[in-house]
């Protein structure tokens, strides 16, 4: 009605259509951006007033004065929102250990207001993926990630910054200033509490280090964070997703790979002879030089080419090209020089240590020991024959 009019109106009339429609327009993405910001603000103030955040925050002060007892089989078989809700559990599990890591906020918001917590753990990943690419360009190099990473204040810096530097090929030079695997194991662990997402690219980058770390968090954020075998591919990859991280890893990302984790990590050996083909191969090889292909040649004579027909010819395939000897790579034995098992399940937690065995008493046998003494019948009381009837 409104445009209808104006456009049968005076001569000028369009100009003020084409204002009219731009403002409208612009009135809609600002609306949008309101409602986005509404919804993080309502996900914020309905989780803040909620009863499971008064008990969360609660039992997470308990962690504080908690004195690091381990928790018991039973303890550690509860599900989720029961290990939340139970003070038993809480005062075992010190601060930053894996309950109380996955009682983050960005997991909590979502099972306490639905689809507001869903919209607050987005804007959490779309936070994280800002700051990496931030990151990227105002710290290109390894040192500068470093000290900001450190110095960072939350979470969702350090897992930016380390992903930025994922990104740029620099797990290595981090290792050699000094960048420890607890700092790293720390963050790692950080990323899947903010976000399954955010913990994809370390995946790749340190693959047994990620596959322990998804370990402590319950079946359902592992399921998320696809640490889960599927039912369908159990028997390929022996129930072990180490297996198929390896098996799947992208060429250009082999590079991004921390060297100690392809290098001198077993597992991950284990893995690789098991699945990986000529492209990635050959692209850790270029990447690592002859640090890897000399593993790989002395695993290779472990196992030698019958295993390899057998358990991944992909490899032999690959060792017969002119591409692979100028690598540096050569055939193995038809016999390798130790019996290898083919693709491994994943290992098995040692059992709890058992009760020691009673101490025997110190000192020689025997001493101290004193036997008894074998004392004489004690005469009758009294003078003899006194009292005598």
């Amino acid at each position: 009605g409104f445009f209808a009019a104006l456009s049968t109106s005076a001569m000028g009339a369009s100009g003020v259509i084409s204002f009219a429609q731009r403002g409208t327009k612009a009135a809609a993405s600002v609306l949008r951006r309101e409602a986005w910001e509404r919804g993080k603000t309502l996900a914020g103030e309905k989780w803040a007033k909620s009863e499971k955040a008064r008990k969360i925050s609660e039992r997470m002060a308990l962690t504080k004065k908690a004195p690091g007892i381990s928790l018991t089989e039973k303890e550690k078989a509860l599900p989720f929102k029961k290990k939340l809700l139970k003070p038993a559990v809480w005062w075992k599990v010190p601060a930053g250990a894996a309950v109380a890591a996955v009682t983050a906020p960005t997991w909590a918001i979502g099972r306490a207001v639905g689809k507001a917590g869903m919209a607050a753990r987005e804007a959490g990943l779309k936070e994280v993926n800002k700051k990496e690419k931030e990151a990227m360009k105002k710290w290109e190099t390894p040192e500068m990630k470093l000290a900001n990473l450190r110095s960072a204040a939350t979470k969702t810096e350090r897992v930016a910054i380390l992903g930025a530097a994922w990104e740029s090929t620099q797990f290595k030079p981090l290792g050699k200033l000094g960048f420890s695997e607890e700092e790293k194991k720390n963050i790692i662990r950080e990323a899947l509490e903010i976000h399954p997402q955010a913990f994809q690219k370390f995946k790749e980058g340190e693959p047994n280090l990620a596959t322990k770390i998804a370990k402590d968090f319950p079946e359902e954020v592992q399921r998320r964070a696809r640490m889960k075998v599927p039912d369908d591919e159990k028997e390929r990859y022996k129930d072990n997703i180490l297996n198929k991280i390896i098996d799947e890893m992208k060429v250009e990302n082999i590079p991004k790979m921390a060297p100690n984790a392809l290098i001198k990590d077993v597992d991950i050996q284990n893995s690789l002879h098991a699945f990986w083909g000529g492209p990635q191969i050959a692209a850790a090889a270029k990447a690592f030089g002859r640090d890897f292909v000399d593993v790989f040649n002395e695993e290779m004579q472990k196992r030698g080419s019958q295993w390899y027909d057998e358990y991944n010819p992909k490899v032999m395939k690959y060792l017969g090209r002119t591409s692979a000897q100028e690598l540096g790579f050569s055939r193995p034995p038809d016999t390798g020089t130790e019996k290898v098992l083919g693709p491994q399940p994943p290992p098995v937690a040692p059992p709890p240590p058992s009760e020691p065995p009673p101490r025997p008493p110190r000192g020689r046998p025997g001493i101290g020991a004193r036997p008894p003494r074998e004392r004489p019948p004690r005469p009758p009381r009294g003078r003899p024959g006194i009292g005598e009837v």
